[in-house]
């Protein structure tokens, strides 16, 4: 048998996903857990229907990255009804 590796990366997954982002979301964070993330605003402002899908599937896509984890699942919890703040909370 060959000595074969394989390696396996995620930085077109990432990238894909990144792209069906609306481009007014790019920029820098920090850390992926800021203290404003565990903030929820009762008055905040709903997402649309399509607003709402990007944010769940976005949120889906990202459950399997170990260095975010917390961070992600706050967003799980919020997925039933995000509003405006959580969707900036993705970027």
């Amino acid at each position: 048998m060959a000595n074969v590796k394989v390696r396996i990366t995620m930085f077109d997954y990432i990238k894909n996903m990144l792209d069906e982002l609306p481009k007014d979301m790019a920029g820098v964070a920090v850390t992926p857990a800021a203290s404003h993330l565990f903030e929820v605003y009762e008055s905040g402002v709903m997402l649309r229907t399509s607003e709402a899908e990007l944010f769940h599937h976005n949120v889906a896509k990202l459950y399997y990255r170990p260095e975010i984890q917390t961070a992600v699942a706050f967003l799980f919890t919020r997925v039933k009804s995000p509003d405006q703040d959580d969707l900036k909370k993705l970027a």
